[in-house]
């Protein structure tokens, strides 16, 4: 990417890298009640090391909610940084 290589920490039970940065890392809880949990994991502020893997600086915020018998989850994905951030979920 930008003319750099990249490569992902293998984190299956087969060392492929399906599941990011995230996934095996302490997130914050950013907001929490009796029927909603907000939890954030920023690079640069939770794992410093993950800029020397990846060219931006990256947020993501993970939210559950119950709303009656339902649970919402919502996902926001952004960049608190100047460079562009490639990145996929799913």
């Amino acid at each position: 990417y930008g003319g750099k290589t990249y490569e992902l920490e293998g984190n299956d039970t087969r060392g492929n890298a399906i599941h990011g940065f995230c996934l095996t890392r302490p997130w914050r809880i950013a907001e929490q009640s009796a029927s909603r949990v907000v939890g954030e994991f920023q690079a640069s502020k939770d794992d410093a090391s993950i800029l020397k893997k990846w060219p931006a600086d990256f947020k993501i915020a993970v939210s559950y909610e119950l709303q009656g018998n339902t649970l919402v989850s919502t996902i926001a994905i952004t960049n608190p940084d100047d460079k562009p951030l490639p990145h996929g979920f799913g």
